[in-house]
């Protein structure tokens, strides 16, 4: 699924409605917005370099992206398209798993 430029996407989240994915596009430092009916990338959002693996929120409001070579996970207002926090991790983090909180 070609999502832009010649840039390999390494993970892949797909919302709650299945109506959008997204993409991390390591080597672009980017994550691409891509409609699932229109087949096309609507919008890309800058986060640390080399975004491996990701993850969104039950909600479908929050994007947790792990950048592997900043050493850290980028959160993502997916509404307002922006990095709104990083998160210092260990050494070249490659996923993002989401636990919903025991009672919750």
């Amino acid at each position: 699924m070609p999502v832009g430029d010649s840039t390999k996407p390494t993970g892949v989240a797909i919302s709650s409605d299945s109506r959008t994915a997204y993409f991390a596009n390591g080597r672009a430092n980017r994550i691409s917005i891509f409609s699932l009916s229109a087949l096309i990338v609507t919008d890309t959002i800058h986060v640390g370099e080399r975004p491996w693996g990701i993850a969104l929120s039950r909600d479908n409001n929050t994007l947790y992206s792990a950048d592997g070579r900043s050493n850290q996970v980028s959160v993502v207002d997916i509404l307002h398209r922006r990095v709104v926090r990083t998160i210092a991790v260990s050494e070249r983090p490659y996923g993002v798993v989401l636990v919903r909180a025991a009672g919750g």
